[in-house]
């Protein structure tokens, strides 16, 4: 019966291991509905929560995948580098949490075996109780706004929409759920959702891959080396 129950539990995570990516997206857009049309862009600039990330390359592969999704759902929406004039500005972070473990009990049935009092044999179930550490994954997370300078304005913006995006992986590797949650948010991108929403992907999904493309990268040839002057007899 153990092995049985084993045999169960890893079809079990043979079978968590196919489930599609659930994100959950909760989107907020302004009252003002004269501002609406300033979505529109048609020029935009993604920041980073500090300039140290927006440094960093990693920044740059993921606001490259906004763009490319952003460009799904508003087709004359074009990004331009930090430091270029914009009439639209975004702002988006990131994080991965780890969730921690937990404690697991179930029941364990055991065969026993004894003999009657008339030497039969008799076959009795005894149950035991088992405990597993399970660990809970990773908690990603995705926050994205939208939004136009403004001085008479706290932080000196006003915020024309806002979203944000999560779900719970097996791992922490979050260049394999942005994509997910790039097209979860952005499938809402100037819209209020109320509530939070649930979208299901498939993590084979073909759209993954069109955020995911990156230019081929060009090693950097050597500069040929400078003549070595020969020593001229005197």
């Amino acid at each position: 019966m153990r092995s049985a129950g084993m045999a169960v539990a890893i079809a079990a995570l043979a079978a968590a291991g196919c489930e599609p990516y659930r994100v959950q997206v909760d989107c907020r857009l302004t009252t003002d509905s004269s501002l609406w049309r300033r979505l529109d862009g048609p020029v935009f600039v993604v920041h980073g929560p500090t300039p140290q990330i927006e440094s960093t390359l990693e920044f740059e592969d993921y606001s490259a995948m906004l763009a490319r999704a952003l460009r799904q759902q508003r087709p004359t929406l074009r990004r331009v580098p930090i430091g270029q004039t914009a009439n639209l500005q975004m702002t988006m972070a990131y994080s991965v949490l780890y969730r921690g473990q937990a404690i697991e009990t179930y029941p364990d049935f055991r065969p026993g075996y004894g003999f009657g009092p008339f030497g039969d044999p008799l076959f009795d179930p005894y149950i035991m109780t088992e405990v597993r550490v399970v660990d809970l994954g990773y908690h990603h997370l995705l926050s994205l706004s939208a939004w136009i300078a403004d001085q008479g304005l706290p932080a000196g913006r006003k915020v024309l929409w806002e979203g944000r995006a999560d779900l719970i992986a097996d791992d922490s590797n979050l260049k394999q759920t942005m994509p997910a949650m790039l097209l979860a948010i952005t499938s809402l991108y100037g819209q209020s959702t109320g509530s939070t929403m649930t979208i299901k992907y498939d993590k084979d999904d073909d759209r993954f891959d069109a955020l995911r493309r990156e230019p081929v990268p060009v090693m950097a040839q050597p500069s040929p080396a400078a003549p070595v002057s020969r020593p001229t007899n005197p």
